[in-house]
């Protein structure tokens, strides 16, 4: 929480206005996927009795304090910043630094959707990007294996069209199955791996952005049509290679799947000889010092690279969207 506070303090006095009428997304889907995962990743102290807030109205700002200094809540931020000092920084930025992308059709001067350009969960030295575009081979390797146990989270689109390309996990060296993760078939259909089971399903069309979360044998897929889950049988195993985003290998082939990708997590993979290795939460990223793209894993402060052939194509930076209206 600190850190995150510390963060917006500097934010709020650092950053300057962006142009009025840049291109900027602004659809709900950007909302609920992005900001929805910045804001469930700031960490609250037990008892905490009021986090960062408005005036109290959803969606609105106004002229009351960005946050009660009173009772548990007001002993977290003492040793940050006092109360007048931070509400006077928010407040500038609220006047000075934020840019209205969206206005109410019916009233041009109610302001639906502010940006603070900037917005990121990464260190000095690289730049968060909205996503990255995994093109003619490109594909992020990680450094463990899966298992049975193995689990992800991301949010992706799936271009590629031909069959047999994975979009993530890894397989066997003679077989997709004894495997984990998703590769494509015929008819535009993907087939879901755990273990020895290969299940063809429809749950992922071409071009649309899809919540995809697998826990372990469980497979639910969330997009503009709603959310279908599918259940594996479970099965102990370990990958007989290491686990790819964008891509997925076996039959001793890495099959490579053009993809957009906003973030990717994985969780319980294992070493070489089976033992646990931290989680994983990739973000996209770019490399100020060279412009270099790829996925920044802010668990264990790693820059992955392209480890395939062709390149990741950078998407827009970042930036914090605010619905501000009702």
């Amino acid at each position: 929480m600190k850190k995150f506070l510390m963060f917006l303090v500097s934010l709020v006095f650092t950053y300057s206005v962006f142009a009025v009428g840049e291109n900027v997304p602004t659809s709900k889907s950007y909302i609920d996927s992005a900001v929805a995962q910045k804001q469930d990743r700031i960490e609250r102290t037990a008892g905490a009795t009021q986090a960062i807030t408005n005036t109290g109205t959803a969606g609105e700002y106004g002229t009351k304090d960005i946050y009660d200094s009173n009772g548990s809540y007001l002993e977290q931020m003492d040793a940050l910043v006092d109360a007048a000092t931070m509400n006077a920084g928010v407040q500038k930025a609220i006047e000075t630094e934020f840019q209205c992308v969206e206005y109410n059709p019916n009233d041009p001067t109610d302001c639906w959707l502010m940006k603070l350009g900037g917005i990121s969960d990464l260190p000095n030295g690289y730049t968060q990007l909205e996503y990255i575009i995994t093109n003619d081979g490109a594909y992020i390797r990680l450094p463990g294996f899966g298992t049975g146990d193995t689990s992800f989270d991301m949010i992706t689109t799936r271009l590629c069209t031909d069959p047999y390309k994975g979009l993530y996990g890894a397989a066997s060296s003679n077989s997709w199955a004894k495997g984990t993760g998703l590769q494509t078939h015929t008819d535009n259909a993907i087939i879901l791996l755990h273990g020895n089971e290969l299940i063809k399903n429809n749950a992922m069309t071409n071009n649309t952005e899809v919540h995809i979360t697998q826990n372990k044998n469980i497979y639910t897929f969330t997009d503009i049509n709603g959310t279908r889950t599918y259940t594996q049988p479970e099965y102990e195993f370990q990958t007989e290679h290491p686990i790819r985003m964008g891509a997925i290998q076996a039959h001793n082939l890495v099959r490579p799947c053009a993809s957009i990708w906003k973030y990717f997590k994985v969780s319980n993979m294992v070493d070489s000889n089976g033992n646990i290795l931290p989680d994983v939460y990739l973000l996209p990223a770019l490399r100020n010092s060279d412009g270099v793209v790829g996925m920044y894993d802010t668990e264990n402060n790693v820059f992955y690279t392209n480890a395939g052939s062709g390149e990741f194509i950078a998407g827009p930076v970042i930036n914090l969207y605010m619905p501000s209206g009702n």
